[in-house]
């Protein structure tokens, strides 16, 4: 089983405010919290969500793997567990 931790990464005075999705094992993705690239309109927890199947989609676990469980962790932090897809009959 896998787990993807998200955080929200203040803003500094050279990058917007962004939201880091990452593994125990290096794996990752930032996205910024302003552009294209975020729906400024959903909630804090949607939106580390839908980073976290960022990087699903990134490592190609999208085809095999879901995401089972959610929780906060405290400090604007989630963890994601990933569990495998079941094949359909």
């Amino acid at each position: 089983m896998k787990a993807i931790k998200t955080k929200y990464l203040p803003q500094t005075n050279t990058k917007d405010r962004r939201v880091k999705a990452y593994t125990h094992d290096g794996n990752q993705i930032t996205v910024s919290c302003h552009g294209s690239d975020y729906n400024q309109s959903i909630s804090d927890i949607d939106a580390c969500k839908d980073i976290a199947l960022a990087l699903m989609d990134k490592m190609g676990w999208s085809e095999t793997a879901e995401i089972s469980g959610q929780g906060c962790i405290g400090n604007g932090e989630y963890v994601y567990t990933l569990t495998t897809k079941k094949k359909e009959a």
